[in-house]
Formats: C-alpha cells, sequence, structure tokens
C-alpha cells in the first residue's frame, strides 16, 4: 500500500539522516522516479527536509507541487542531493542519473527489480555513495515463506498497511497521521547494505 510504503522510506531517510549526523532541514533529498509512491514521498517529505528534488522522465499529470518540492524531467538536479531514493520501474532505469550523483550521496534503492550490480559498484566507485535497500522489520514479526528477493524479516509496504490497520483501524487521513501509528508499533529501520560488494 502507498501509506505503508511511504512510511518505510521516510523511516530510512529519518534513519541515515540521523546516523550521519545531518541536519533535516539542511538535507537536500531526490527522488528519481516519481510515480504514485514517488510524487506521495516527495509531498510527505517536503515538510520535514530542505528540500526534496524530483525526477522522473515524464511530465507529472500533478499540477502543483508543495513550495519546497523541485519536480523536474532534468536529472543534473540530483547533484545537489545528500540522499537520493530510487523508485523507478526497474534499477538499471537509473542508469543514466548516476553520473549526476553528487560524492558521497546515500542510495535508497527501493525499485522493483533493484539497482544492478555493474550500477551499485559504479555508485560505490565513481561516487564513493553507499547504497542501502530500504527495508523495514517488527520484533517479532517473520514472513513463513518470506517474499522473493526479501528476508523473512523484512516487511513490505502492504503488510505495514495490513499491520496498521488491523492494530488501529482506517483511522488515519494522513501520511502523518500513518506514520504516527507506524511508530507506535515499533516498526524499526534497518541497514541492508546492498549486496556484495564486487
Amino acid at each position: 500500500g502507498k501509506f505503508g510504503t511511504v512510511y518505510i522510506l521516510q523511516l530510512s531517510i529519518r534513519h541515515f539522516v540521523e546516523k550521519k549526523g545531518l541536519v533535516p532541514k539542511q538535507t537536500v533529498v531526490g527522488i528519481l522516479g516519481i510515480g504514485f509512491i514517488g510524487s506521495a514521498l516527495a509531498c510527505f517529505l517536503a515538510d520535514h527536509y530542505k528540500q526534496v528534488v524530483a525526477v522522473d522522465i515524464r511530465k507529472s499529470s500533478r499540477d502543483e507541487w508543495p513550495e519546497k518540492v523541485i519536480y523536474t524531467t532534468d536529472a543534473s538536479k540530483l547533484q545537489t542531493c545528500d540522499i537520493v531514493v530510487i523508485l523507478t520501474a526497474r534499477g538499471d532505469d537509473a542508469e543514466s542519473a548516476i553520473s549526476q550523483l553528487k560524492q558521497d550521496v546515500l542510495v535508497l534503492d527501493d525499485a522493483h527489480p533493484q539497482l544492478s550490480a555493474p550500477l551499485i559498484s559504479r555508485i560505490r566507485n565513481e561516487k564513493k555513495g553507499e547504497v542501502y535497500k530500504a527495508a523495514v522489520r517488527a520484533p517479532g514479526v517473520r514472513f513463513i515463506q518470506r517474499l522473493p528477493g526479501f528476508n523473512p524479516e523484512w516487511l513490505p509496504g502492504c503488510a505495514i498497511e495490513a499491520m496498521v490497520a488491523a492494530r488501529f483501524g482506517n483511522s488515519y487521513k494522513t501520511q502523518a497521521e500513518f506514520n504516527d501509528l507506524g511508530d507506535r508499533l515499533g516498526f524499526e529501520p534497518l541497514e541492508i547494505f546492498h549486496r556484495k560488494k564486487k
């Protein structure tokens, strides 16, 4: 679900901002791939970070964006971003944007299929960046018959949304309300270092 997926991404971003000692109001977050999830994430993040750079090769169907969101088809705008979330339809769709990332960038990959090993190597070698899989867990919760490509402890957005709805009902109307309920359930961001270094 949209609420659950945006929750995972914003929780992961918040975790890495804190871990790296960044100040949210001085941090620029980029999103590559502005579909249904990317649009919702950009709008939510605009209230919490200095700026959000939303990049997609297609023109957005959305007419208005929050003031702190820069929507563009120009990947060079990612050069200002401290953290970049990959939400392209396929991880390798991000290939042309890799050269535009700034040095020491932190990349959260939530593309399906994920970034390929050669692209991850380029980010690590050319940009000295870090690449992580966006993932959360809930203590004591495991998937029996894990999802393909997932560790049994990793929870997808649809499971997060189902767990919040089961506990609290569908009482949330906004992403912020959903996030508060998710935090009450104790979801924890995971640091999944993306693929082995090559």
